[in-house]
């Protein structure tokens, strides 16, 4: 065999190995953020090394069976220029969904230009396989969350529950409340199922019906299976008073639901499978037909040299140091009748923030109601928290980062605060949990997330707010929260006042350091 045919064919192999590698290399930066999320094993992405491991291997499996030829297909430079001004821009806004969507696009649209799409179209299931393993899916816990409290509000009414339902909160009526929260979404189960459907149908059947339909009942039976769960733990929280050891473990109890609701879908699976469209053999794909590979050095040139480009021209800005949050210069109390009180929390109370870029967090005691011999009957916490921009692990919106704990305090009701400006905080009533609590002790809390000049509450909101960095070149976050204790007040209405008096000055203060170019330099 002369040089002239052995350098075509081994190139053919080792094309898309070079062009994987270089891929690798360009956005290796928007992969980091996914594997920190990977390596946490109490989300709902913690399944991302192992579908790493599947893809890796459907991806052999599939080349093994017709050995892929490669070309250059001009064409295919059509969809993949868009996804690499996706990817850019999101590098650029610093919003790492949006480059995280575009990964896998940029991968399947390289390797189109290289082997064409009747061949390229094989791979979409083995690699698209890791979208079940980007976090672009958390989008879904806020309406997943709805969807839960929505199917327990009908199933806890047939019981004859007493119980009262405020966005996601579940009120039983003189016993306790429930949060229906991110980690009760059921979007980890969700994602489990759908990559269990989706691999099924891929090895076992070759009809696109039979794997829709496997995938259908599959994301019905995860849902299903954290609805059970859900309801589970809120009925068993009702008859014991609060007093279950599901509580406390409900991630195994939840775990144990799921693998129940396998058995169904497999059952499903395995009826597909005898089903006369899968045992024909008729009409599947063979080894010929493989198209002839022409120019191959120019398409890996070409492939390759863009995603070069790419990953220069989006050069990683410097992170700030994680040393530690940065005190925030904040004089929050311009009531002469408040002075500072040297404590860390508000009877126990302080919001649970991770990794902020600057902080600020003052105590402080109403002197105007002290009186001689006593302590103060009313005190105040104002906490602020901000990121610079926001990235994996710096979110003001992340999985950990808790407004109060829930094992410690109870929550009672929710209700509005209006700060003035159309600005209006969430607040909250928090009880300390275990017997004989008083509402004399409760605490009064307001909170909301301003993020790049806009004040929100709902999370999803919250992370949307984002995108609007687009038109004011603002990239921080913040989140800031009032709490207050009187023992003989109306807390709601001093929240308020306090409230009003206070949300102008933060807002002040983080329009001064971050609004504008200015953000950066300081």
């Amino acid at each position: 065999m002369d040089g002239e045919k052995l350098f075509p064919k081994t190139l053919s192999r080792m094309a898309p190995v070079l062009l994987v590698i270089v891929y690798g290399l360009a956005t290796f930066p928007a992969w980091m953020p996914v594997f920190s999320r990977w390596t946490k094993l109490d989300e709902s992405y913690s399944h991302g090394f192992l579908l790493l491991l599947v893809a890796l291997f459907l991806c052999l499996h599939t080349a093994r069976k017709r050995t892929p030829v490669t070309g250059f297909y001009p064409r295919w430079l059509v969809p993949l220029l868009p996804a690499m001004a996706l990817y850019a821009l999101g590098d650029i806004l610093r919003i790492e969904a949006v480059e995280q969507l575009m990964l896998l696009p940029l991968l399947l649209g390289s390797l189109a230009v290289l082997w064409g799409w009747d061949q390229v179209k094989r791979f979409i299931v083995p690699v698209g396989i890791l979208f079940f393993g980007l976090p672009v899916w958390d989008y879904l816990s806020w309406p997943l969350q709805k969807i839960t409290v929505w199917v327990n509000e009908l199933w806890l009414s047939l019981p004859g529950i007493e119980f009262e339902v405020e966005g996601v909160f579940v009120y039983l009526i003189d016993v306790g409340a429930f949060e229906i929260a991110h980690g009760c979404s059921g979007l980890r189960y969700l994602l489990v199922g759908l990559t269990l459907a989706v691999l099924y149908g891929e090895l076992s059947y070759r009809r696109w019906q039979s794997k829709l339909l496997l995938v259908g009942t599959g994301v019905l039976l995860a849902l299903l299976a954290n609805w059970i769960r859900v309801f589970v733990i809120i009925y068993m929280g009702y008859i014991t008073h609060m007093e279950t050891g599901l509580i406390e473990d409900h991630d195994s109890f939840g775990w144990w639901v799921f693998a129940a609701t396998l058995v169904p879908l497999f059952v499903l699976g395995r009826w597909l499978e005898g089903r006369p469209g899968e045992q024909s053999r008729a009409g599947l794909a063979t080894d010929s037909g493989a198209p002839s590979g022409q120019r191959p050095v120019a398409g890996l040139l070409c492939t390759t040299g863009l995603m070069l480009l790419l990953a220069v021209a989006l050069d990683a800005p410097s992170e700030p140091a994680d040393g530690g949050a940065r005190s925030m210069a904040l004089s929050p109390m311009t009531s002469g009748d408040w002075s500072p009180l040297y404590q860390r929390q508000l009877r126990g109370w302080e919001p649970q923030i991770k990794k902020p870029d600057w902080q600020y967090r003052g105590t402080f005691f109403n002197r105007s109601a002290l009186e001689e011999g006593k302590a103060p009957d009313m005190t105040a916490l104002v906490a602020l928290y901000s990121y610079e921009h926001q990235r994996v692990g710096h979110e003001v919106i992340q999985y950990g980062n808790r407004i109060y704990d829930s094992r410690t305090w109870q929550l009672q009701s929710r209700f509005p605060v209006a700060t003035g400006d159309d600005v209006v905080l969430q607040g909250l009533k928090l009880r300390p949990r275990g017997h004989g609590q008083r509402e004399s002790q409760d605490l009064h809390i307001a909170y909301g997330y301003y993020v790049q000049g806009r004040w929100e509450t709902e999370p999803v909101l919250t992370k949307l707010a984002q995108l609007q960095g687009v038109f004011n070149r603002r990239t921080d976050a913040s989140l800031f929260a009032v709490g207050l204790y009187c023992e003989d007040c109306n807390g709601q209405e001093r929240l308020e006042a306090l409230s009003r008096e206070i949300r102008p000055r933060v807002q002040r203060t983080l329009d001064e350091k971050f609004d504008g170019a200015g953000a950066k330099a300081r």
